[in-house]
């Protein structure tokens, strides 16, 4: 085996692969990465059983075959070296060179890589538009929540994310899987803008003439977003985003909770703790008097978020959950009660 390559390429596709491997334990296969050298270039692999992904990069060969190496010595390494780069495969040993530099890595043996098999061999289609609207909401996930399922995304006839005290939503116009998407997937799959998107019931597989990528999805039941939803609220208010950042960044100095005190042509941010209390306000079209308590952090992911320079905050009463409202999605949020 044996090929040359850019250092751009080699770096754009090793940044890819990031993620996906072993970290802490160097003695474990999946702590190296899989190359796999054809008559055109070279498809890199990494996996860590439950999720995987292989790059295609165009390379000049010399001699064809497979190795593994070892991804943060490997891709580390890269990254100080010249502008064009040899990998040559000799007996067990990975010779990288670029001009007066000369690497060597060790290997394992290239057929105990882990390789992805679907399960079933139907796949179901999944719409780039449904990819897109669950990285939307999927801030509200929580990856360190002990229910399995808040840590991803369910598409069902709603696309949702909650990490049962936020909750956000996209409404589904298209089919309902029925499938909890990780998290941590929806920032990598829905990078490729020229993609295929499936699942075969156990993965989501996003897949090109130049990737495949595959994560495993989350197995447990989604709760019934329908029975936090509301369709009617007592109140409804337009906020300016901008305004409202700047206010909650200053009282988010003080505490991570806010008072949003509603009153006749103004609301007042007020910090939630006594002790350290920060007050703001501005005005804006109100017709109701009305003080809710919410996470200040809940309000910044939602702004951030969204596009536009306004929103829609909806109100039943201050010990129900407020519905924020930016174009498609809708966030529900707890209140604080104090």
């Amino acid at each position: 085996m044996k090929f040359k390559i850019p250092k751009n390429v080699l770096v754009n596709v090793l940044s890819q692969l990031n993620g996906f491997g072993e970290k802490k334990d160097a003695s474990h296969i999946t702590s190296h990465i899989l190359l796999e050298v054809n008559q055109t270039g070279v498809w890199f692999h990494a996996s860590n059983h439950l999720s995987g992904i292989k790059m295609f990069a165009p390379a000049t060969v010399e001699a064809m075959g497979d190795t593994t190496v070892n991804y943060a010595l490997f891709s580390n390494a890269i990254n100080k070296l010249g502008e064009f780069i040899s990998i040559e495969l000799q007996k067990d040993t990975v010779i990288v060179k670029s001009g007066s530099s000369r690497l060597k890595f060790n290997t394992f043996d290239a057929d105990s890589f882990p390789q992805f098999r679907p399960v079933k061999a139907e796949e179901t289609a999944i719409d780039r538009g449904v990819i897109l609207n669950a990285r939307l909401v999927s801030f509200s996930a929580d990856t360190n929540n002990p229910k399995k399922c808040m840590d991803g995304v369910h598409l069902g006839k709603y696309i949702a994310a909650s990490d049962t005290r936020m909750m956000s939503l996209v409404k589904n116009n298209g089919a309902a899987y029925d499938i909890i998407l990780p998290k941590a997937s929806l920032s990598k799959i829905a990078n490729f803008q020229e993609s295929y998107f499936y699942t075969d019931g156990t993965n989501i597989v996003s897949k090109s003439a130049n990737h495949f990528m595959y994560f495993r999805l989350i197995s447990d039941k989604y709760p019934n977003v329908e029975r936090i939803m509301r369709e009617h609220f007592k109140h409804s208010v337009v906020l300016d985003k901008s305004k409202l950042k700047k206010s909650l960044d200053l009282c988010a100095v003080a505490w991570h909770e806010v008072f949003l005190k509603f009153n006749d042509g103004e609301v007042e941010l007020v910090s939630a703790d006594t002790e350290r209390s920060i007050n703001t306000s501005f005005e804006l079209r109100c017709d109701f008097e009305l003080t809710v308590c919410l996470n200040i952090g809940f309000l910044q992911q939602f702004i951030s978020n969204t596009t536009g320079n306004e929103f829609t905050m909806k109100i039943e009463d201050e010990n129900l959950a407020v519905c924020c409202e930016s174009g498609t999605l809708s966030s529900y949020m707890q209140v604080v009660i104090v």
